[in-house]
């Protein structure tokens, strides 16, 4: 049985479209890939083609960093600074030489917004509101070697200025736990909740600046 010549002619044409699609395919996906395409819950309606060009030169400016020192590493000498990124936790860090790498130690806590080093050990306090928001600020203890985390105060006053003696072994804060509206002083073995205890009474808003036996009190007072 032979076939007629039209027929060779459309299997012909057929094949080579099959060939020419195969060929171009490649090409029509890098075409597409060169523009952004919308999110599937959005109808691009009218809207015109963004180049996906135009989404990398974005990143720099939806995505930042910056970087705030807290002091140095007791024990290798290295910066630890907190770095605040977009979109990402607080996170606390480390850089044991010039120009190294750096090491994450620690995120912040749900509603941190501050921390301080021990300057004898590998200590921190961070100061964190646990209801973003309510500004009842907590102080919650982290001993960098053993990953250890203690909850310093009680959950209902609230908590600031926490400061190290030089020697590193008490540490001085302000906190309204005795009446729940002035700032009184209080004083602790570092990390340890139950050996806190009222060192100082004011009617006023204080906070502390320890050089080891001596402390200097700062008052603020609103005027009537």
């Amino acid at each position: 049985m032979t076939s007629s010549p039209l027929l060779r002619i459309s299997l012909r044409t057929a094949i080579c479209r099959v060939a020419l699609f195969i060929l171009l395919a490649p090409n029509f996906a890098v075409a597409q890939s060169e523009w952004l395409a919308p999110p599937i819950t959005v109808k691009a309606d009218g809207i015109p083609n963004i180049p996906a060009s135009l989404g990398a030169a974005m990143q720099g400016y939806i995505s930042s960093s910056s970087d705030s020192p807290v002091g140095w590493d007791p024990v290798n000498g290295g910066l630890v600074f907190t770095r605040r990124q977009t979109n990402r936790p607080w996170m606390l860090t480390s850089i044991a030489s010039t120009g190294g790498p750096p090491s994450e130690i620690r995120a912040f806590p749900l509603g941190g917004s501050n921390v301080h080093q021990n300057p004898k050990r590998r200590y921190l306090v961070f100061e964190y509101d646990p209801t973003p928001g309510t500004e009842r600020m907590q102080l919650q203890g982290y001993d960098v070697e053993k990953r250890a985390v203690v909850l310093l105060t009680n959950l209902e006053s609230r908590n600031y200025y926490p400061v190290f003696s030089n020697t590193g072994d008490k540490m001085m804060y302000s906190s309204t736990k005795r009446d729940g509206k002035h700032m009184d002083l209080y004083c602790m073995n570092t990390g340890d909740p139950k050996s806190d205890r009222m060192s100082h009474s004011s009617t006023a808003k204080t906070g502390p600046c320890s050089t080891g036996r001596q402390m200097t009190v700062k008052s603020f007072s609103a005027s009537s």
